[in-house]
């Protein structure tokens, strides 16, 4: 007997970043996206059946498209160098090739991470130290055939100050599906539809201070009110990914001091 079974949701880490970077984090260590800088700058590609602006709209639903395959890339001209430390992409048809972050460093392009290949269309995560540049982008090699990105995002994470406690739920073991069974009026099953289908997640933020409350989590709730965001997690040797939009937040004081943010969303994860 075989069992099939998801593949990891990607996140991949660059020099100095992740799990076994130096710190200590308590529970699952988090990360939120949500400072894209796609949409101020200008999106060029190697070839172009559809624009590549359509990969900096947020939007699943579209996507940008090559002409061929073998070696394509999508870039992000800023419209002046800026800080990033992720680089995201979701709904994604590569063909077997592989994709490698990249920025510009005046003169050549430089890699940020290592390339990977996926086998899924599902989120990947890129986390890597500070990188200030004026154009980053994703270069494909080896596609057998046309490729497409329908997201790519480049920017700032937001770091919780503590981890996310344990008991947190990962985002594919909390699928949003909707079905439709049609059945006879002896209770036979005769059709089936899918309705939604996706996945959630809640984070919680433990032991935040006013000052982050009032700064960078006020920052946080700006951004995703008009864009969907990458969330990354790990936790010992598993790691996920999941790209869509927030829909509640909240926050309250724990202690006199402290307090405790929360906030879920919606999207698709591997």
């Amino acid at each position: 007997m075989s069992i099939n079974s998801l593949p990891t949701s990607l996140v991949i880490y660059g020099s100095g970043v992740g799990p076994s970077a130096a710190g200590v984090y308590d529970g699952v260590r988090a990360r939120f996206g949500h400072i894209d800088l796609t949409p101020t700058g200008t999106m060029s590609a190697s070839s172009s059946a559809t624009s590549a602006a359509l990969a900096a709209n947020g939007l699943t639903a579209d996507a940008w498209r090559s002409t061929a395959g073998g070696t394509q890339w999508l870039a992000c001209t800023l419209p002046e160098a800026a800080p990033a430390t992720f680089i995201g992409i979701c709904n994604h048809t590569l063909n077997g090739g592989n994709v490698t972050p990249q920025y510009y460093d005046g003169a050549e392009w430089q890699n940020l991470a290592t390339g990977v290949t996926p086998t899924t269309d599902g989120p990947i995560v890129w986390e890597f130290a500070e990188r200030t540049a004026g154009a980053f982008r994703l270069n494909i090699t080896g596609a057998s055939a046309a490729v497409s990105i329908g997201v790519m995002a480049v920017g700032r994470h937001l770091s919780p100050t503590y981890g996310i406690p344990v008991g947190w739920n990962p985002p594919t073991l909390n699928p949003v599906e909707e079905f439709t069974n049609q059945m006879t009026v002896g209770g036979q099953i005769v059709g089936r539809q899918v309705r939604r289908r996706g996945s959630s997640a809640s984070f919680t933020l433990q032991y935040e201070s006013w000052e982050f409350a009032r700064g960078d989590w006020q920052a946080f709730i700006r951004n995703t009110r008009e864009r969907p965001l990458f969330a990354w997690w790990t936790w010992q040797s598993k790691s996920e990914a999941i790209y869509g939009g927030r829909e509640s937040v909240g926050g309250a004081f724990a202690t006199e001091k402290y307090l405790e943010l929360s906030f879920s969303m919606a999207g698709t994860a591997l």
